[in-house]
């Protein structure tokens, strides 16, 4: 199915491609034994070519490597199984499972019901001049075309027809339709061949690309002779891995890594490499691996034929791709494919036959960690671009590896022991290891003072992002990663920076909704009226009514009444309360705790934080909700408080020094449970929208964030909120319990309730105004301290 220029290929008789497409439901192809022992295979149709290969020395006698005097175009590839050929019938619609070749046309039965609409263009032949053909696949062809309008008008282009009648399953269309949106988002890689549309008529489908002339890889090689010298080898790999470095931080494995799938811009010699075909590319989500047995045998990956595999499978492909451009052979080569399956699970590939001994140390060195059976071991395309034998060359550019955001998630939720065995481990690290290091921590934004930031950390993944990268999900990595702070990695900032933030960021928020909170004070004191009580006291209804009567009859300023105490309450209590969390939340884990606090101790930090600030910043609640307690008077009565310090200085002169403190205990419980709600559910539903698809870390988030603190919040502290402000406007309760008592007699249960519209309206658009403030005022500080 891949894209190739060139003659068109006429396999000889008897002889099919080495390719393998094999699914779940073919476990009897390749099934594990259950003593995990190496996997059994069935017997194999012998190869139809001639015995005329001499085999060259290898570490199994039985896997001889190809002999460079018999590698010819097209590598002769052994008969494939039975089984195989049959699957492959049945994949693609055949009626008749025992032919030799896949039929064609109207020789393959349509399959009702399938929906074969793509929603590609449908005016292919008015936009293209369709030539020759210049390659056939298993699933379609490729011809020349010229553009007759448009952009491409009179430039040659590639196009792909793919035959619906051929898609006669619902997974053929489906890889049909995945391939061309995974072209359509990858396009514009230098080394990945153009996309540049798809169409689609009655009867084909034809995905317009990028024409390359140069030829395939396989062709320069046997032009070679064979094989490339260290350095031309070297042009063509760091080639190779920069095109399937891009495609693996998408999160997009190619599955058909081969010299067959990589094209020549032109015939010139300093030509770029492209990457072609995408038939079998596939998606890998973060902790998934993929089972199906796809791709070429003799470039098939160890883990790929035990059914559970990712990325690492390409590399293994292209440690085959390296091996044959330095030596001219295979690594693993066989008659028969389970003959080549058995090496690929059990021998080693020679490195004792010329021209291995005249090679350098890093070129064999670097072949080696490409072809490590284990896929742990194996170098990343990242890592691959960092080996010595690859530094220094001039195309050589490290690309952000997403195995470091894998890395970095499980070193965080790791064991305090674990943590500390990797720093020890971590002084071991060789100078390669630590250049590769060097160069992704770099990328990923540290400040002047050698931190990274959790946004630097999550930014450095999206501004890579394509829709592949969101199809395949790579963008959890980031997103999953805990929420919580933990120590300069995840909070940079000082004690002071953080109390500074936050004082400023409450105190923003108290100047922007005091006016709410005037309304709800009034709400929450007002009483049920009695029938010739003589009070005369106005009649609040609904937050906009109380901030309409409050207006009217006392003036727009009384709506801020309370507001000097109010910053001063503020300043101390949203300063103390957030600005303590981290040190009492490490307090109550440990300072050596990896990994995500647990929700129950964050609550119990909370609490703590928000009681210690509240008792501390009593005086100033206390006063502000005298202030705003006070209504319209009558003609002629003074007012009790002129102002701020005239409210402190004449409770302390009538009531004593400790009236300041009057209500300090339901005061605790209310801010406790409170500051508890809000900086927990906040995270916590912060935490929750990261982890859905589209989000990020931005101001919409901490709205959505802020809404939900507030409202749970308000859902648990409006109880205790209705006690403290009649304790505290009211002299007439004696203490916390004969307040909450009396209410629930004379006013009943949904007294504790009053107002919890108005409260909602305050606290929520408190919690929005404050930690969408917050956020940025940390952001400020973080900059400004780093600097």
């Amino acid at each position: 199915m891949g894209l190739c220029y060139g003659k068109p290929i006429e396999p000889p008789k008897n002889i099919v491609d080495n390719s393998i497409i094999l699914d779940e439901k073919d476990e009897q192809t390749f099934s594990r034994p259950s003593n995990g022992k190496t996997p059994k295979f069935p017997f194999y149709s012998p190869s139809p070519l001639p015995s005329l290969f001499k085999t060259s020395p290898a570490n199994s006698s039985s896997v001889p490597s190809t002999p460079l005097r018999f590698l010819k175009r097209p590598f002769p590839p052994p008969s494939p199984a039975k089984h195989i050929k049959a699957l492959l019938l049945r994949r693609h619609g055949s009626i008749k499972p025992n032919e030799a070749t896949i039929p064609e046309g109207s020789e393959c039965e349509v399959t009702i019901g399938l929906d074969k609409n793509f929603g590609f263009l449908k005016n292919f032949s008015s936009c293209y001049e369709i030539g020759e053909e210049v390659g056939r696949g298993h699933f379609g062809y490729t011809c020349s075309a010229k553009g007759k309008k448009g952009s491409l008008k009179g430039q040659d282009v590639a196009v792909k027809v793919i035959p619906k009648s051929k898609m006669t399953t619902a997974i053929a269309i489906e890889d049909v339709r995945r391939e061309v949106k995974m072209l359509r988002a990858l396009t514009g890689h230098k080394n990945l061949v153009q996309f540049y549309d798809a169409y689609e008529d009655e009867e084909n489908v034809y995905v317009v690309m990028e024409l390359c002339k140069g030829g395939e890889l396989l062709d320069r090689i046997l032009s070679r002779g064979g094989k490339y010298s260290e350095e031309d080898a070297k042009i063509v790999i760091v080639q190779i891995l920069n095109v399937v470095a891009y495609c693996h931080l998408q999160g997009v494995v190619h599955r058909d890594l081969k010299p067959e799938n990589f094209l020549f811009t032109t015939k010139d010699e300093h030509s770029p490499l492209k990457a072609i075909d995408f038939g079998l590319s596939d998606y890998v989500k973060p902790d998934e691996r993929l089972n199906d047995i796809v791709g070429s045998a003799y470039y098939v990956a160890p883990e790929v034929l035990h059914r559970s595999y990712g990325t690492e499978a390409d590399m293994w492909s292209i440690g085959v791709i390296a091996y044959i451009l330095l030596c001219g052979s295979r690594p693993f080569w066989s008659r028969t494919e389970s003959g080549i399956f058995r090496a690929v699970l059990k021998a080693d590939p020679s490195f004792d036959e010329a021209p291995w001994p005249d090679l350098s140390r890093d070129a064999i060195d670097f072949v080696k960690r490409l072809l490590n059976k284990d896929y742990r071991k194996r170098l990343t395309a990242a890592q691959a671009l960092s080996h010595p034998w690859l530094v220094g060359h001039h195309d050589v550019k490290i690309p952000l590896d997403t195995i470091i955001y894998k890395l970095v998630k499980a070193y965080i939720c790791s064991s305090s022991l674990r943590k500390a065995a990797l720093g020890a481990l971590a002084k071991t690290l060789t100078i390669p290891q630590l250049a590769y290091l060097r160069e992704q921590f770099t990328m990923l934004g540290p400040s002047k003072s050698g931190f990274i930031s959790l946004q630097n950390f999550k930014l450095a993944m999206t501004k890579n992002s394509t829709d592949a990268m969101k199809d395949s999900r790579v963008l959890d990595y980031v997103n999953v990663l805990p929420m919580a702070d933990h120590g300069k990695a995840k909070s940079d900032i000082s004690f002071a920076g953080t109390f500074a933030s936050s004082a400023f960021s409450a105190c923003f928020a108290e100047i922007c909704t005091i006016p709410l909170d005037t309304a709800k004070v009034r709400l929450q004191l007002q009483k049920k009226a009695v029938a010739g009580d003589g009070l005369g006291l106005p009649k609040y209804r609904g937050l906009l009514g109380t901030v309409g009567t409050i207006a009217r009859e006392e003036g727009l300023s009384a709506l801020w009444k309370g507001i000097v105490p109010g910053l001063h309450r503020q300043c101390l209590y949203g300063g103390l309360r957030i600005g303590l969390y981290e040190p009492v939340k490490t307090l109550y884990v440990g300072k050596d705790h990896v990994g995500d606090v647990p929700l129950s101790k964050k609550i119990l930090a909370a609490l703590t934080t928000g009681g210690v600030a509240i008792a501390v910043a009593n005086p100033t609640d206390l006063v502000k909700v005298r202030l705003q307690a006070e209504g319209k008077l009558p003609p002629g009565v003074p007012r009790r408080y002129s102002g701020a310090l005239s409210a402190y200085s004449t409770i302390v002169r009538q009531e004593g020094v400790t009236a300041l403190w009057t209500g300090l205990g339901p005061n605790i419980a209310r801010n406790a449970i409170i500051n508890a709600a809000e900086l927990a559910s906040y995270d916590q539903v912060k935490q929750t929208i990261l982890k859905i698809p589209g989000f990020s870390d931005n101001v919409f988030t901490h709205l959505l964030a802020g809404l939900g603190a507030g409202f749970f919040a308000v859902c648990i502290g409006s109880p205790v909120d209705v006690v403290k402000s009649r304790m505290m406007g009211d002299s007439a309760y004696k203490s916390t319990l004969d307040c909450f008592v009396k209410t629930l007699k004379n006013d009943g249960p949904l007294a504790f309730y009053k107002g919890f519209i108005p409260n909602f309206g305050r606290l929520g658009s408190w919690n929005v105004i404050m930690f969408l403030t917050l956020e940025q005022a940390k952001k400020f500080v973080r900059n400004l301290e780093s600097s």
